[in-house]
Parts: structure tokens; sequence; C-alpha cells
């Protein structure tokens, strides 16, 4: 063989291997760049998911309430809507491996498309106003404890048990009193004075009828019993010592000086003094004494000529003089001592309805809230759990992951509930605490009207 074909020879061979190099070179490269092709993908699928799932579940009932309403976020969405499904659909499916954080991020995707809105349950919280029914201002005096004390002085002489329709005087006057005594405002103190009760008419027993003036109620807030007992312990009697009575009523309020506390005397009978005193002196003793009491003198059933008698004791006393000829006319002289008091105990029990009405109402507002809050917390846990089943079936998930992802699930939303139900708490506690400051208010403003109108000349 000549060199010249042996050269051509060696370098045909050269030429084979090297194209089969050349080919497999290409083959090498294109399986290795195939095998690049499918890693990219794989990142890019989990860029996508790192990308498209980034989403912040909210941990606090504020970040709940402002947290953006899903696309999915109504009641009325079905599992098996079809738009739903095309959603659920296009999520990568998972690795076997995915990670934690992978996991939680498909959680929180899942949270926002079926997320609904929430009202702000602390949107429920208002407060009552208070109406002061325009209170007086407070006197410019040193704060001190007042009372409001009343004493009736009744005749419990023979007399008193002469008939006026079906029934005594004394009879009518005791239901009159007790009536009076039942209506007078809790914060008030009243007494009872008796004279006259013990002994005869007869001229032998004057002395000792004379001396008989008896407090049978000492100066008390009112008690029915008490009372009761008190006026069924004496009957019409003997003599009428009413100047000696004007005297003792004025010993029985003497710890209560005018300037800090309002008295005020009521004196009831049916005739005149009988045991030789001086009531008109005994009553202007009565006025310029420290008590500084309001005097009214009711006659019972007096004639024109008795009248005299117990008129100049009102003026002497600077109080007032009434004749009632029934039962109706005495009690209504009674009454006009508590009319104004009435007036503000009236508000009183309005305005305490309404702090009670305005509690009631907002607790209500405050339960219904937060029992559409737990529907739609339970309503939300529910599609998303069957939002995990759909991904298991369509093998976007691993059975392992949807266990995961319904445990995330589950801890979420009985954190919301933990929080829900601490929020409920706190508001409730609120509206309580505010029921009670208001009552406290009422209670105050009532008790500062009360010493204010009292003190005011009836």
């Amino acid at each position: 063989m000549s060199n010249s074909l042996r050269k051509l020879l060696v370098l045909m061979c050269l030429i084979t291997i090297l194209s089969a190099c050349s080919d497999k070179n290409e083959s090498d490269n294109q399986e290795q760049n195939n095998m690049n092709t499918e890693e990219s993908n794989v990142d890019n699928v989990n860029k996508d998911f790192s990308g498209n799932f980034q989403y912040e579940l909210p941990t606090t009932i504020e970040e709940i309430i402002k947290y953006p309403v899903g696309p999915f976020g109504s009641k009325d969405v079905s599992i098996e809507d079809e738009e739903l499904q095309k959603v659920l659909s296009e999520i990568p499916p998972l690795r076997e491996d995915a990670s934690e954080e992978e996991l939680n991020e498909l959680f929180a995707y899942l949270y926002s498309l079926f997320k609904l809105e929430y009202q702000d349950p602390r949107s429920m919280i208002s407060s009552y106003a208070v109406n002061e029914k325009d209170s007086p201002e407070t006197p410019n005096t040193k704060e001190q404890k007042r009372s409001f004390n009343v004493e009736i002085i009744l005749d419990s002489s023979g007399s008193m048990g002469n008939y006026m329709g079906g029934k005594t005087r004394m009879e009518l006057a005791k239901e009159s009193i007790q009536q009076f005594a039942s209506s007078l405002p809790e914060e008030a103190n009243v007494s009872l004075r008796v004279y006259g009760h013990k002994g005869t008419g007869k001229e032998s027993d004057k002395v000792m009828s004379c001396a008989s003036s008896e407090l049978i109620y000492p100066l008390q807030p009112y008690n029915k019993e008490t009372m009761v007992q008190a006026l069924n312990s004496f009957q019409p009697a003997g003599w009428t010592p009413l100047a000696a009575s004007l005297i003792k009523a004025q010993e029985d309020l003497a710890p209560f000086k005018g300037e800090n506390n309002r008295n005020i005397v009521y004196v009831v009978s049916d005739g005149i003094e009988t045991c030789g005193g001086d009531p008109i002196a005994a009553a202007n003793s009565l006025k310029e004494s420290g008590v500084a009491p309001i005097v009214h003198v009711i006659g019972f059933d007096l004639n024109e000529k008795d009248q005299k008698q117990l008129q100049e004791i009102a003026k002497a006393a600077g109080g007032t003089y009434t004749n009632v000829k029934n039962q109706n006319q005495l009690q209504n002289e009674f009454n006009k001592t508590v009319q104004d008091s009435f007036e503000w105990l009236t508000w009183k029990v309005q305005e305490t309805d309404m702090v009670i009405t305005h509690k009631v109402n907002q607790t209500d507002e405050i339960y219904s809230v937060f029992s559409d809050w737990y529907d739609k917390n339970v309503y939300e846990k529910l599609i998303i759990n069957s939002a995990l089943v759909n991904l298991r079936a369509n093998n976007i998930i691993t059975e392992n992951q949807k266990l995961e992802l319904m445990k995330l699930k589950n801890n979420f939303f009985d954190n919301q509930q933990k929080k829900a139900d601490e929020l409920k708490k706190e508001l409730l506690d609120t509206t309580m605490e505010e029921y009670q400051d208001k009552k406290n208010q009422i209670e105050e403003i009532y008790k500062k009207i009360f010493q204010i109108n009292v003190y005011k000349t009836i």
C-alpha cells in the first residue's frame, strides 16, 4: 500500500471517530440540556409556588377584620363551583418533601380564597349619656351630711274617736299617716309623736292625760312593720296637751340643725289645747330654735271657732294651716311634702330603665355579632376542608400533606375562636362596667337633687 493511500485511510478513520465523538457530545449535551430544563421547570414551579402563594395569615382580631374578602368569600359558594374548581386545578402539585413553609403558604392561599367579611365587634360598644334633667348647681357650702326629717304630731284625745263616715277620725288619720310614711323617699326619716293617748277625758285623769306625749316611732327611715306596730299601740283617750307636744317635738329634732338639715313638722288635731299650756308660745319657740322646721298644722274637721287657735299656732311657727273635712283632703296635705321628691324619683326610675335597656340591647348586639362571627368561622373551616379533600383527590397534595394541612387549619381556627371569645368577654365586661357606672351616676345625681330640693320651702 502506498504511503498516500495509507494517509487517506487514517484521515477517514479520524473523521469517522471525530464525527462519532461529535454526535455523542451532541447527544450528551442534549441530554444535559434536557435535564437542565427539567430542573429549571421544577425551580420555576417552586418559584411560582413561593411567589403566588406568599400570603400572610392574620393573627389578631384587627387583622382578621382588615383582611381582604376572598374571591370566593361567600356562603353561597360550593366546592363544586366551576370557577373554583378551575382555580384549585391550577395549583401546582406539591413535592412529596414539601417544606413546612410551603404547606403554610398553601393553607394561607386557600384561606385567602374563602375569607369572608367580618364586622368589628367593637362597633357595638356605645356609651349612654344620662339625662341630668336640668340639675341645679350644688350649693356653695361645705359638704356636710344632710338629712330630711319629718315629725308627725298626732292628737289622740278622746274626740278623735268620733266618726267621720264609717270610720273614726283616728282610724282615718292612722291610714293616712301609714300611706304618707310609706311614700317618703328612702333617704327620709320619719317620726310619730302622739299626745292625750292615756287616761280618759274625765277630770280625775287630766294630770295623767296631759302628761301623755310620747314618741312612739323614733326618727328613722320608714319600716312598715315597726310603723304598723306603733300605730296599733294607742287609741283615742283623754285630753289635749298640744303645747307640751310642740316643746317635745323641738327636743326630738334638736340634733338636726336647720342649716344642715330639712325638718318638717305636721300637727294633726281635731281640737284646741285643753291642758293649760300655751301652744302659740311653743310654736314660736320651735320657729326660733336652731331646728328651723316648716310647720304644717292640719285641723281635722274643726268648727270655725276652734280653728282660730290652730291658725295662730301655724302663724307663730311660720307655717301653714289647713282644715280638712275628709280623709282624701288629709292625705293630700301629707302628699304635698313628697310631690317634688316623687318627680325626681320618677326621673331616677326612668333613667335607670334607659340604662338597663341600653345594657340589654348592647349585650344582645354583642352576642349577635359574635354568633355571626362564629358561623363564618365554621363555614371557612368547612370550605377549606373540602378544598383540601379536592386537592388530595386530584393528587395535588399527598395524604400526609392533607393531614398536615388539616392540622394547620384546625389550629388556625381554634386560635381565631379563642381570640374572639376573649374579645367577647372583654366587650361584655365593658358593657357591665358602664352599666354600673351609669347607675352610680344616676344615684349620685338623685341624691344631690334630693338634698337640694327638700331644702326648698314648700
